[in-house]
């Protein structure tokens, strides 16, 4: 198989788009795009290689599969065994485990499964997970078993290259189409599944059998300039807001497709020697570059660019070592075997029984794992599946109207709307408004901006429009003013006021006043590990982990609207941990009973909350 260098400047591109999205550069908030770019790559690659072989009828599919089992397996091994290795001795129990699952999911290669069955909004953050970037290895393990047979069936039905490509192509537009359709109704699974990917890879395929049918194609120089700026724009221009896969989507696979298509490897960046070598040592360093990241936030390393330039750095240098000697070397199947099967009983062991507890005080441990053996009193705090629907619900329908919307006559009657930040403080609010006759309506869903012009998950879009227009427009009168409460950190400024200002507008044309509850703090990582590790060392670690846009917003929106603006973030005075081993919040922005109980206190003693309440 002849060399392509444009396809090794490809690898290298596509790593750097995701390491610098990764390590938080501006100038690649779209880097993400980068795996799509691996995913048409790797299908041009392995229908070259599984084509030739059928065309020659010298293709065996065990053969090809233990080539990729030998090609993926041990970098990816050698990559879970260091890091479950050095965790075992840093990492807190509660996590550890967490880890140790999700590094047995990868090993396997069903992390992608894994992270869809068990992604929902309350989980960890999803930048504690050390092994979050293998589930791209999951989708193209499972495309290598299938690949073989649907080419076999594609070859069956058309004998002509030219009907292949074309009934390729169809496929691939059905899929593409589904997989945007997917995407809005079931965005977790479209993002992580193969079936909703799968056309990436295919468009791939169709790449090598346009390719084989003009191997002389006179503008390939401009075709190849166009892809890798469709590849550019898609990293400079796109976030982390788009639905993805989605029609943008589109945009980086169609450019690695030209390129694929144009076979030209004479442009002098393509050629140059470093681009070169990180093209590849791009799976190496695929692998080890998030780790590094996950590791220095873990031990809240403030990701200035200095660091973030050391982070790149380590991350080649590890990428480099794995790639000379472990992936570069050629291992027997059975060394591998071997190692898999011992690896994998390891890791099943050590995520089923935490097997480094006894490292660290029973008060460290009982906070760590504050979540695990407190779920039910949060749901309960929360009122999950009853007045504030999550992912884990069927929707509006699962939403207790009666129940969550029911008024008392002989008392003040406000609705308390939002997100999850609304439900957190529901119970607390609803107890520390007593004194002042309030009866509290509350109406919340995860995942979407409560303000009169939603967005969000389908859910999240039901219950507000119903709220707003169905509800609010019937029980005006009834209602005595409205809270909102929301995380609001995880908007841009701008949209964020645009939005805010439209809400209150309509409610102002209902004769509604309203407050709205301040950002709180958001953590780097899950706060009950940060709580647990200062009672271990007794240190106070609080402010070295704390989201600095958080505080932006905060100072943003209080700017904004002064008049109805509560401020509870906190900048220094931070709770101590309560009796019983009760940390302030029990993830990286979500209160605990106890965190609510004194924010509510908080909002109740504010002066505009008092004047909103209409008591002295």
């Amino acid at each position: 198989m002849t060399f392509r260098f444009d396809i090794n400047a490809l690898r290298a591109i596509a790593i750097v788009g995701v390491m610098l999205f990764h390590y938080k550069f501006n100038v690649s908030r779209g880097g993400y795009a980068g795996v799509d770019v691996f995913f048409v790559i790797s299908g041009y690659l392995m229908t070259r290689i599984i084509y030739n072989g059928l065309t020659k009828q010298t293709f065996s599919y065990l053969d090809f599969i233990k080539k990729r089992f030998l090609r993926i397996v041990p970098s990816l091994l050698f990559l879970v065994s260091s890091v479950s290795l050095i965790c075992f001795f840093i990492y807190l129990p509660a996590e550890y485990m967490v880890q140790e699952k999700n590094a047995l999911a990868s090993s396997v290669f069903l992390s992608n499964v894994w992270y869809w069955l068990n992604s929902n909004y309350f989980d960890p953050n999803s930048e504690t997970n050390l092994f979050l970037h293998t589930w791209s290895l999951s989708v193209e393990w499972q495309f290598y078993l299938l690949y073989p047979f649907i080419l076999l069936l594609i070859r069956k039905f058309s004998k002509q290259i030219k009907e292949q490509t074309v009934l390729l192509f169809i496929i691939i537009v059905l899929i593409c189409d589904v997989s945007i359709v997917c995407t809005y109704v079931y965005p977790t699974a479209s993002f992580y599944l193969l079936p909703t990917r799968s056309w990436e890879m295919l468009l791939g395929g169709l790449a090598f059998l346009i390719e084989s049918q003009y191997s002389q194609y006179k503008y390939s120089k401009l075709v190849a300039i166009i892809g890798y700026s469709l590849i550019g724009i898609s990293f400079v221009d796109f976030d982390s807001t788009m639905s993805w896969p989605g029609f943008y989507t589109i945009v980086p696979v169609l450019g690695t497709f030209m390129i694929l298509v144009a076979n030209y490897s004479s442009l002098p960046l393509v050629n140059h020697s470093f681009v070169q070598f990180t093209g590849k040592i791009s799976y190496s360093l695929y692998l080890w570059h998030w780790p590094l990241y996950v590791i220095s936030q873990y031990f809240g390393v403030e990701l200035d660019l200095g660091i973030k330039l050391l982070l790149i750095f380590m991350a080649y240098v590890l990428g480099y070592l794995s790639y000379k000697y472990i992936e570069s070397h050629n291992f027997e199947i059975k060394t591998v075997s071997i190692s898999f099967v011992s690896i994998m009983l390891g890791l099943v062991i050590t995520s089923q029984s935490v097997t480094n507890k006894y490292l660290f005080k029973k008060n460290t441990l009982a906070i760590s794992g504050y979540r695990n053996t407190h779920q039910q009193l949060i749901d309960e705090q929360m009122s999950v599946g009853k007045c504030f629907i999550t992912s884990k619900y069927s929707g509006f329908s699962s939403y207790d109207k009666a129940g969550c919307l029911c008024f008392d006559n002989n008392k003040k009657n406000f609705l308390l709307l939002g997100d999850s930040h609304s439900a957190h403080l529901y119970l607390a609010l609803s107890e520390a408004l007593k004194p002042f006759n309030v009866n509290l309506l509350h109406a919340s869903a995860s995942g979407g901006l409560p303000t009169v012009d939603p967005t969000g998950s389908e859910r999240f879009l039901e219950v507000m429009r119903y709220v707003y227009f169905d509800f609010i427009p019937k029980n005006k009168v009834k209602l005595d003013g409205v809270i909102i409460s929301a995380n609001w950190r995880q908007q841009e400024e701008g949209y964020l006021s645009e939005q805010l200002s439209k809400t209150a507008l309509y409610l102002r044309k209902n004769n509604l006043k309203f407050i709205l509850i301040g950002q709180s703090e958001v953590y780097t990582m899950p706060f009950p590990l940060i709580a647990a590790r200062d009672s271990e060392y007794g240190t106070h670690s609080n402010a070295r982990y704390l989201d600095k846009q958080a505080f932006i917003i905060d100072a943003y929106l209080k700017k904004q609207f002064e008049d109805e603006y509560i401020n509870i973030i906190n900048h220094s005075d931070f709770p101590e941990t309560a009796q019983g081993n009760i940390p302030y919040m029990f993830d990286d922005n979500h209160l605990t009973s106890y965190g609510a109980a004194l924010v509510a206190k908080k909002i109740v003693s504010d002066s505009l909350v008092i004047n909103f309440l209409g008591s002295h």
